[in-house]
């Protein structure tokens, strides 16, 4: 019996110890699931905060894609009102070269008529010239002849004259 009680001592001390060990285990079980409980909160507000951040960048990416789109739009706006410009200035390019180059006939067509009229003119000095040395060289030569004749009458007048006076006198 005494082998009883002192097993019976053993049994007891072994299951205090196994009482304390399973307090030790329960404490220690009790602060790693506080530990585990404050890792896992970390880590939710951890993911809360991630998750913050996520929803800020979609709301940033919707922002830049909005203002993308309407930057994109007003550029092509833009795009549209520039081509529609260039096709008036190459229009008013156009026209102008086309007035530019009727210009450049009409000044050719008057200096062509200029040279015309001027060699016209100057044809005209020249036949003029002509006619008046023709006409001078006539009017010498009638001159010329009107003098001997005028000459020639007046001998004609004066021999007349002498025999007239002959003529008296006999």
């Amino acid at each position: 019996m005494e082998e009883i009680y002192r097993l019976e001592n053993i049994v007891n001390e072994k299951s205090s110890e196994i009482q304390k060990l399973n307090e030790e285990y329960q404490q220690e079980l009790e602060n790693n699931n506080k530990k585990l409980n404050d890792l896992l909160e970390a880590e939710k507000q951890e993911k809360t905060k991630n998750l913050d951040e996520v929803t800020k960048l979609n709301s940033d990416i919707e922002n830049i894609k909005t203002t993308y789109k309407e930057e994109k739009a007003s550029l092509e706006e833009n795009i549209i009102k520039l081509n529609d410009k260039i096709s008036e200035l190459k229009k008013d390019i156009i026209e102008k070269d086309n007035i530019i180059h009727t210009i450049k006939e009409e000044n050719s067509n008057t200096q062509n008529l200029y040279k015309d009229t001027i060699n016209t003119l100057n044809s005209e000095r020249k036949q003029f010239s002509q006619w008046k040395e023709s006409i001078t060289k006539e009017n010498e030569l009638s001159n010329s002849l009107k003098s001997k004749k005028i000459n020639e009458l007046n001998n004609e007048i004066e021999s007349l004259k002498l025999s007239g006076s002959n003529n008296l006198k006999k």
